[in-house]
């Protein structure tokens, strides 16, 4: 059975977008859209931010898990993607429960 969005959930997660997207306007990244959860009576928003300035990634990481302190458990996870065919980047997952 799925949950009915409401007003309040909605604002929050454009809100965390929002302020997710300010910190990454100084660094060369990709990051597009944060995806709502639902799992046992627990909300969560997750997102991926793929992040070329490798030299950045604890300054990035540090504003990051900042920001989602703000609203609530979170936790991420950082992996570096080598490819032959493409710029080397990390990808940072993030997941805040709200």
């Amino acid at each position: 059975m799925f949950k009915k969005r409401n007003i309040k959930e909605e604002i929050l997660k454009v809100e965390i977008l929002n302020r997710i997207k300010l910190i990454l306007n100084n660094y060369n990244h990709e990051f597009k859209e944060i995806t709502t959860i639902y799992l046992s009576n627990q909300e969560s928003f997750i997102g991926n931010i793929k992040l070329f300035d490798l030299n950045k990634l604890d300054e990035v990481l540090s504003k990051l898990s900042s920001l989602l302190e703000e609203y609530g458990k979170n936790s991420h996870n950082t992996d570096k993607v080598e490819s032959c065919c493409s710029q080397t980047y990390y990808l940072i997952s993030f997941k805040v429960n709200v």
